[in-house]
Formats: structure tokens, sequence, C-alpha cells
């Protein structure tokens, strides 16, 4: 028996120094897959650098950005104590990944969600690292669009991502389940 799901593409942007969050990322996102989308044929696949080609372009982000393209459904974000290597068109890749998604967003907003979580200066400290004051120049500005998040260790992140990624898929990419009717207004 076949049935349809509905594909679900994160692209997970991020500087290099969070490879356990990324990680979390990853793992969260396999959990949803593996409780919920058969019940919600919703079915989520994370994309990244990791997955980009070795290849060329004016640089290193150009390769990204042509291999990933515009070709998601959510953005999420995240950062740490550095905002990334700078593009010459962006402070970062990260930047430049996420005004890409917000340029999408403002020219359709139904086209992508954006989400992005920052680690808490606590965590930094503990790990002594130090945040760097380009990093919370981004998060200002980012958030005049954006409600971002914060999280404080790999087990903080865990619960906020099945909690967000969970609410998102219900509100807007949940399927009715087959022989249950919807109530009509009026009713």
């Amino acid at each position: 028996m076949s049935r349809q799901v509905e594909l679900v593409t994160i692209f997970l942007a991020c500087p290099s120094d969070l490879a356990a969050e990324r990680a979390i990322v990853r793992g969260v996102v396999a959990e949803l897959n593996r409780t919920w989308s058969k019940h919600t044929r919703v079915y989520f696949e994370v994309v990244g650098w990791e997955e980009v080609p070795s290849g060329t372009g004016s640089d290193p982000q150009d390769v990204v950005n042509r291999y990933i393209g515009d070709d998601y459904d959510l953005f999420l974000g995240l950062m740490g104590a550095t905002l990334g290597s700078p593009t010459g068109r962006a402070a970062s890749g990260t930047v430049e990944e996420y005004d890409r998604a917000l340029s999408r967003y403002r020219e359709d907003p139904g086209a992508v969600e954006l989400m992005f979580y920052f680690k808490d200066e606590d965590s930094l400290r503990k790990e002594g690292a130090n945040r760097q004051a380009a990093v919370e120049e981004f998060r200002t500005t980012l958030q005049r669009d954006v409600l971002d998040r914060t999280f404080g260790d790999v087990q903080d992140l865990t619960a906020i991502l099945r909690h967000d990624i969970g609410s998102i898929m219900q509100q807007r990419w949940s399927l009715p389940r087959p022989g249950v009717q919807e109530k009509v207004e009026g009713e």
C-alpha cells in the first residue's frame, strides 16, 4: 500500500563552531520523522552545507547558495560565539543565508518559515568562549523580523526543537486524518 507524504525541507544554517548542535537538529528531526510522519504524513529532510558537493564558484558560499538554492520550506539558524566567515556579500555565510531566507519571506510570507536560536552567554562562558560583538549586532538586527530563542546546553536545544518543529509541523503541514471529518463552523 502506498501513501503520500509531504516532504518538508529544513535548511540548517550555522557557523562551523556548533557541530554538536547541528547533530542535535538532525537527531530531533529524525526522531520526529520516526514518531510522527506516519500519522501526520509530513516527512522532514535536513539540508546544510554538509550535503553540498565540492564545486567551484565565486567563493565557497556561492557554491552552497547555488546548490541549496531556495528549495526549502523552513530556515533554521543557529549561532553561538562566532558569526562565521565573511563571504564578500555578507558578514558571514550564516548571515548571508539568513538574509536570503528573509528576502524570500518578505516576497512571499507563505514561502518559508524562519527560526533562529542563539546559545546563551552562560553556556558560552562554561566553554571558555566569549560572544563576539558582531554576533550581538546581528542578533539585534534579526530581532526586528524574527522571534528568536536562546538555548543553553544540548538537552535544552533538544527540548526547544522538539517543541518548535513539532508545533510548526502541526500548524502548517499536518493533514487531516483519513476518515475524520473536520467540524464546519456553524454546525
